[in-house]
């Protein structure tokens, strides 16, 4: 039995941090030589903490609050099934969200029979936007989104199309429900990192939680069984595969991706050298409000603050095309989690010496803006708790070399001196899969799909013009310079389909050279 205080507050909690608590309590337990005093009041203790912090997950997800002030929740009524509300029994229960989920498509339609349509030019486009933002407001209800569309389309019938298409995606409880299971995935990282179970002190786990860590393991698991129990079957010539084979030719592989990235990065430096572009490092960072760790945290997500840093990145290089200013520029982008989860980006980027400076300037100037104040220090600016910019020098090592460790540490760990490496690297990986991250990203060179078809290509496809055979031989012998210099004429070649939605999906079928396609993967398997 818990002490007082605790039978008292912890039943006012939210029930994903009560089965916090109830854990930490349970491994302190299990301690040597515990004694029952020591146990009370770690749970008491326990329970202050979480009383602490809990209002952050009472605010950011309304449906667990359990304050007698909370908002009423959500109930979602059906004249088929029983009423269910979003709540946290049914947030981690996939029958329930399929439940709440055919509710919510039932209220959808409920919506669509009541819209009236008039009889004008626009009528049925007006009715079809009245659905679909109702439908939206709903779903924000529920914390989830409803699919983007444009704002501005070219005729009445490209709006009807689209807006159908968005509409259907809503009517489709699959849909809804793999919504529900992110949701739920963000509500449980978000609550470890609000309780403080995410950085790099004692109790903690660096990147992400040990809870969502596990779950993400589990499913990696799953997905390798599933790999290695499936094979892929060409029907028209009957040839099969197995699976896992298949994917270990891939950048499914992560010793591929890293090399490939490795191969690229190389290649960017060779293209630096030869037009005479000078290289510099950036690390930069995000305030102190979008960091768990300090005392000025906002509650934010990690991956909101990763949508805060791509819109400052997006300032940056609009600066960049600035007629005026036109910076000539490429280079890799990382994202990198900090301990405690929040994201900051490492970027290799090459530049004319002469706009070097103005390339440095704009970054530094849009790092900075927000909450300059905490940067003063003693009345004077210091920029580096919040960016700093290196010259590349040739004299310490090559910039590959220097990329390469950010390459590795977020891939595989491979030939990191660190001993705990490689579990170093599946924790990055698993915090960009947790908050749908993107790690790399590559600008200023032609698509790495169009060097990937490029590499399947046979040389007797390519071999009726020079210059297209010359750059298959480049992406064939993995010379990204050379790629990159004649890359730019080639294109993707792509066949046209459509979805369960309506929507045209593209598959890629080949190359187009100067109006050519050249097939490189028209076979179904």
């Amino acid at each position: 039995m818990y002490p007082l205080f605790a039978r008292e507050f912890l039943p006012r909690l939210p029930r994903i941090v009560q089965d916090d608590v109830r854990f930490q309590v349970s491994r302190r337990k299990r301690r040597a030589n515990a004694t029952q005093q020591n146990i009370d009041r770690f749970t008491n203790d326990s329970v202050k903490h979480a009383l602490k912090y809990s209002p952050f997950i009472e605010d950011k997800y309304t449906f667990v609050d359990e304050r007698s002030n909370a908002p009423e929740r959500q109930r979602l009524h059906s004249s088929a099934r029983s009423s269910v509300e979003l709540n946290h029994r049914v947030l981690m229960c996939d029958e329930a969200l399929e439940h709440l989920a055919t509710n919510l498509t039932e209220m959808f339609t409920r919506l669509i029979q009541m819209t009236e349509i008039e009889e004008n030019e626009s009528s049925y486009v007006d009715a079809l936007e009245k659905v679909f933002y109702g439908i939206r407001e709903d779903m924000k209800r529920f914390y989830i989104k409803a699919p983007q569309i444009k704002k501005k389309h070219e005729t009445i019938e490209d709006a009807e199309r689209e807006l159908e298409r968005a509409i259907r995606r809503c009517l489709d409880v699959s849909y809804l429900v793999r919504k529900f299971k992110f949701l739920r995935t963000q509500y449980i990282e978000y609550s470890q990192i609000a309780l403080s179970r995410v950085g790099g002190n004692k109790g903690q786990r660096k990147y992400v939680s040990s809870r969502s860590y596990a779950r993400w393991e589990k499913k990696q698991i799953e997905a390798e069984q599933f790999v290695k129990s499936m094979s892929v079957l060409n029907d028209e010539t009957g040839q099969a595969f197995d699976l896992s084979e298949v994917v270990k030719r891939t950048t499914a592989n992560p010793e591929n991706r890293r090399i490939e990235l490795v191969v690229r990065s190389r290649g960017d430096e060779e293209r630096a050298i030869e037009m005479g572009y000078e290289g510099v490092f950036v690390n930069w960072t995000l305030p102190s409000k979008y960091h768990r760790n300090s005392s000025k945290w906002n509650g934010c997500t990690p991956k909101e603050a990763h949508e805060v840093m791509m819109a400052k990145w997006r300032c940056a290089r609009a600066w960049f095309k600035k007629p005026k200013i036109d910076i000539q520029w490429f280079g890799l982008r990382v994202a990198e989690p900090h301990k405690d989860g929040t994201p900051h980006a490492h970027m290799f980027l090459y530049v004319h010496p002469r706009q070097k400076q103005d390339l440095i300037d704009i970054i530094e100037g849009i790092a900075i803006d927000e909450d300059k104040s905490e940067l003063i220090i003693n009345g004077k600016l210091d920029k580096t708790p919040r960016i700093t910019i290196k010259d590349c020098d040739p004299s310490q090592g090559t910039a590959t070399g220097y990329i390469i460790k950010y390459i590795s540490k977020n891939i595989n760990g491979a030939h990191m001196p660190e001993g705990d490496a490689k579990q170093t690297a599946l924790s990055a990986t698993a915090w960009a899969r947790i908050h749908r991250i993107k790690q790399f990203s590559q600008s200023g060179s032609p698509s790495v799909g169009l060097w990937r078809q490029l590499r399947r290509a046979n040389p007797t496809e390519t071999a009726f013009d020079e210059e297209l055979e010359q750059l298959r031989d480049h992406a064939d012998n993995s010379r990204w310079k050379g790629f990159c210099e004649l890359g730019f004429k080639a294109k993707l070649a792509y066949e046209d389909k459509f979805n369960q939605y309506g929507d045209t999906v593209k598959r890629v079928i080949g190359i187009n050279w100067l109006g050519k396609v050249i097939a490189t993967c028209s076979e179904q398997f």
